[in-house]
């Protein structure tokens, strides 16, 4: 089973993406999401180093913790995450979740993809608070937030 981690041995680009995980982790990596689903807006940058720094209306402050791709026992690809303890709500135990790579990755928005961390999530501080609904949409992203550096690149992303 190859398991995506952001420690490990063998270097794959994933601009030569050719298997599900690594299509998956190339759609992912060093990116933001804007996801809508259950808990409403929630924006996400997903740094090369797999740290995960999470926007969403129940947390005063962006929520950090940290990211990886896995598969599932059918070779499907997992996007995992570890967040702290009440982090996400109250009662939230801290243990890592996964979530199937292609349904997150289809609760992203349509235009709600942002090379790089568009918000600059990584400061640790939220733009303004987010409101859970309606959908916030991507098209008012350039009024509030113009372009930020792309960051890193992805290229050479561990896996093991």
């Amino acid at each position: 089973m190859i398991r995506a981690t952001l420690i490990g041995v063998a270097m794959i680009s994933p601009a030569a993406a050719q298997t599900p995980l690594l299509d998956a982790l190339a759609q992912i990596c060093g990116n933001t999401h804007h996801f809508y689903a259950g808990p409403g807006n929630q924006i996400e940058y997903h740094a090369p180093d797999g740290t995960a720094f999470l926007w969403h209306p129940e947390a005063e402050d962006v929520v950090v913790g940290t990211w990886r791709m896995g598969e599932s026992a059918a070779g499907d690809p997992l996007l995992c995450y570890t967040y702290p303890i009440d982090s996400l709500r109250p009662g939230f135990n801290g243990e890592e979740f996964c979530n199937d790579a292609a349904v997150q990755i289809a609760a992203t928005v349509p235009g709600g993809v942002s090379r790089g961390d568009r918000f600059n999530l990584s400061s640790g501080e939220q733009p303004f608070p987010i409101q859970a609904h309606p959908m916030w949409p991507p098209e008012s992203y350039p009024d509030r937030f113009p372009e930020l550096s792309t960051g890193p690149s992805c290229d050479g992303v561990p896996l093991s």
